[in-house]
């Protein structure tokens, strides 16, 4: 599996915090739009139900989220496409990954149009996110593996010791025990997993059951 470390993600941009409301109107029609980090595609159903909860009588509340799990969106009873896309396409087009952002629409004017609705989502969707900028809620990370490490008991502090010791940021995430075993989820900066292994191994000579955890995280 070592390979696979040597494949390494480039670092992305992502919401640290939330941002908004920010509010866009067109034609009377008003858009209220919310961002919020997503550590998960559904984070922003998520995101689009609160804002539900905060505006009971919005028309509509369409959302889009980019994650490490996929890309998902939802129109919330307007056409198909012309709402949760655009505002997908607007957090693409910022540049931004692990992002949710959700848009209420208050309808008080005409008929906007499949072409006015897409528009506006979209408009509303990259005013949010450029306010995010403005205001430094945009930070740039490297992406981080996880390794699982099975170990006696005994030897949890040496474990603990050697991710002191090695290079880059070395974090534990969980530990579990089971009896005399320990089983310790350990993220560490991609591309440093072979060096963090050999480590590992060394400090307990040889004994530390290494394995990766699923996809890079951020």
């Amino acid at each position: 599996w070592l390979s696979r470390a040597l494949v390494c993600s480039a670092p992305i941009r992502r919401l640290a915090a939330a941002a908004g409301p920010v509010e866009h109107e067109v034609r009377k029609s008003r858009f209220v739009a919310h961002a919020t980090p997503a550590e998960r595609a559904a984070d922003g159903e998520a995101l689009a139900a609160a804002v539900r909860a905060q505006f009971p009588k919005a028309g509509h509340v369409c959302w889009a989220a980019c994650a490490p799990d996929g890309r998902r969106s939802g129109d919330d009873g307007e056409p198909s496409g012309t709402a949760g896309a655009p505002i997908l396409a607007a957090i693409e087009s910022e540049g931004l990954q692990c992002t949710a952002v959700a848009v209420a629409r208050f309808r008080q004017g005409p008929k906007l149009g499949a072409g006015g609705l897409i528009r506006a989502y979209g408009a509303a969707a990259r005013q949010v996110l450029r306010l995010a900028e403005a205001e430094g809620l945009v930070e740039t990370v490297a992406p981080r593996a996880q390794l699982r490490v099975a170990v006696g008991v005994a030897e949890v502090g040496a474990v603990f010791a050697c991710a002191a010791a090695a290079p880059g940021a070395v974090a534990c995430e969980a530990q579990e025990y089971e009896g005399e075993r320990a089983f310790l989820t350990l993220s560490v900066d991609e591309g440093a997993e072979a060096e963090v292994v050999e480590r590992l191994r060394d400090a307990t000579q040889g004994r530390a059951a290494v394995s990766p955890v699923g996809p890079p995280r951020w």
